[in-house]
C-alpha cells in the first residue's frame, strides 16, 4: 500500500456532508484502504457548530472540540468501534476548501458533499466544492444530498480526450470492485464530432456509426479488445447525455475536462454541471 492509499471526507455537520461520509467509509471498505475524517476549522469563526463542546469552545480548546465533533458525526452515521474501516479523525485549522486541496496530495480520493455549510440557498452546489473540484490533485467524489444508494451501474463520459481515457479506467476499476456494469457513453453532434484525431477536418457526413466507431477504439486502446462494457452513443449535448444515462445508476464518472473549452481550464463546463445536477454520485478524474 502505497503513501496515497487513502480516501479523505470533508466533513461540516451538515446532512450533506453525512451523505458524504457515508458513501466515503463503504467506498474505503470497498478498497481496502483507511478513510481520513477531515474538519476544518478556522477564527475567527462566524458561529460554532452546535456540536462543539461548548466548555472547549469556552477556554479556546478549539482544536480539541474538532476531534470531538468529528468523533460525534461519525456516531451519527454508525460507525462505532467495530467498523471495519480504519478511520483516522483529523482537524486542520485552515478554511475548509484549502485544507481539503492540500490534503489531496496524500490521497487517491476526496469525497465530500455537494451542498453543506456555507453558500446560498439558491446555490446547486457550494463554492468550496467547486474550489476542490478545480484544484485537487486526485480524483474528487462529489455526494447528492441524502444519497440513499438506490442506484445500479457506473456511467463514464468518454470523448477521446487523455481526461476522459483516464476516467474510463476508472470506472472500469471501480465497476470490477462493485460487481457492477460499465455503460460508456459518448455524445456526439453535427458541430461536436468526435474523431480520434482532435484536429481532424470537420465531416459533413458524421452519424451514429461514425461516433460508435470511435468509441469502441477508445474503448479497445484504453481497456483491451475483449473489454465487456456496455456502450452508447448519443446525438446531444454532453452534460445532459451523461445525466439522462446516469439517472438510474449507483455512480457517474467524468474526466476533469475533454476537447471543448479553453485549454487551461481547470475544470471544463461539462464535468461542472455534472457535478451540479447528477441524481448520484460524482467522480471527476484528472
Amino acid at each position: 500500500m502505497n503513501e496515497n492509499s487513502r480516501i479523505i471526507v470533508g466533513i461540516d455537520g451538515s446532512e450533506s456532508s453525512r451523505s458524504a461520509l457515508r458513501w466515503a467509509l463503504a467506498e474505503a471498505l470497498l478498497r481496502g484502504v483507511p478513510l481520513e475524517v477531515l474538519h476544518a476549522w478556522h477564527t475567527p469563526m462566524l458561529f460554532v457548530p452546535d456540536a462543539y463542546d461548548p466548555a472547549l469552545v469556552e477556554m479556546g480548546r478549539m482544536d480539541e472540540a474538532a476531534l470531538r465533533f468529528i468523533d460525534r458525526e461519525l456516531d451519527a452515521v454508525g460507525a462505532d468501534g467495530d467498523c471495519p474501516v480504519l478511520i483516522e479523525p483529523a482537524q486542520v485549522r485552515h478554511f475548509p476548501a484549502h485544507a481539503l486541496v492540500e490534503a489531496s496530495h496524500r490521497a487517491e480520493l476526496v469525497v465530500l458533499g455537494r451542498r453543506g455549510v456555507g453558500g446560498f440557498p439558491h446555490e446547486l452546489m457550494t463554492p468550496k466544492v467547486v474550489q476542490v473540484a478545480h484544484h485537487a490533485k486526485c480524483a474528487v467524489a462529489v455526494i447528492p444530498d441524502l444519497w440513499d444508494g438506490d442506484g445500479q451501474g457506473v456511467v463514464v463520459g468518454v470523448d477521446g480526450s487523455e481526461h476522459a481515457d483516464r476516467a474510463l479506467q476508472w470506472a472500469a476499476d471501480e465497476a470490477k470492485r462493485r460487481g457492477a456494469t460499465v455503460t460508456a457513453v459518448m455524445a456526439w453532434g453535427l458541430l461536436d464530432q468526435r474523431h480520434l484525431d482532435p484536429h481532424e477536418k470537420y465531416d459533413p457526413n458524421y452519424n451514429a456509426s461514425t461516433a460508435r466507431a470511435v468509441l469502441d477504439q477508445v474503448v479497445a486502446t484504453r481497456l483491451g479488445d475483449d473489454a465487456k462494457i456496455d456502450r452508447e452513443v448519443v446525438n446531444d449535448l454532453p452534460a445532459r447525455a451523461l445525466l439522462e444515462a446516469s439517472d438510474a445508476s449507483e455512480l457517474l464518472v467524468v474526466g476533469a475536462r475533454g476537447f471543448g473549452g479553453f485549454k487551461d481550464l481547470l475544470l471544463g463546463s461539462v464535468s461542472h454541471r455534472c457535478l451540479a445536477r447528477s441524481s448520484c454520485p460524482t467522480v471527476v478524474v484528472r
